[in-house]
């Protein structure tokens, strides 16, 4: 744990926080999130990604408070590889050193006690803080894509850390 930081499991009981966390415009529009989001279909998507063998969620927890939410998808324990994604939901947590403590606790999760090799992100790259905070944790640019997300045309950049270079 850094700096109060640690991960959990995601439960039932973190739905409607998060709920409220990605119906925010701007928290969508920095997270690449499509579409409105229904409460019903947050329910759909959360039953379904925590019954998913391919998919591991947590809880970003800051001295016990829930403040935002990290994962592995598309796990592929023969490849050794996974696509990492994370968000902090109130916006005064952002900037502070919560998101790296966390994903250094979700990158040791990934390489350690998983044994990954190679973890892919997608990031906005108008999400300058973001790309920042990857590169410091050693990922490199892989490509780029644009298209539409949601209603704004953006361009998308694929970033990869391999084991080799942690």
């Amino acid at each position: 744990m850094v700096n109060g930081i640690r991960l959990a499991l995601f439960k039932r009981d973190h739905i409607e926080r998060t709920f409220k966390w990605v119906s925010d415009p701007a928290l969508r529009q920095a997270f690449l999130m499509r579409g409105q989001p229904t409460w019903e279909g947050h329910l759909a998507y959360f039953a379904a990604a925590l019954n998913d063998p391919t998919q591991q969620v947590f809880t970003i927890q800051e001295n016990g408070e829930h403040i935002g939410n990290c994962g592995l998808k598309h796990i592929d324990l023969n490849s050794a590889a996974a696509e990492l994604w994370i968000y902090l939901g109130p916006a005064e947590r952002r900037g502070r050193g919560a998101g790296q403590a966390a994903l250094a606790e979700l990158l040791r999760h990934a390489l350690h006690e998983l044994r990954l090799r190679r973890l892919v992100c997608h990031v906005a790259a108008d999400n300058s803080n973001a790309l920042a905070l990857y590169r410091r944790l050693g990922f490199a640019e892989e490509g780029t894509a644009s298209g539409e997300w949601g209603e704004r045309r953006v361009q998308v950049i694929r970033m990869t850390l391999s084991a080799r270079s942690t």
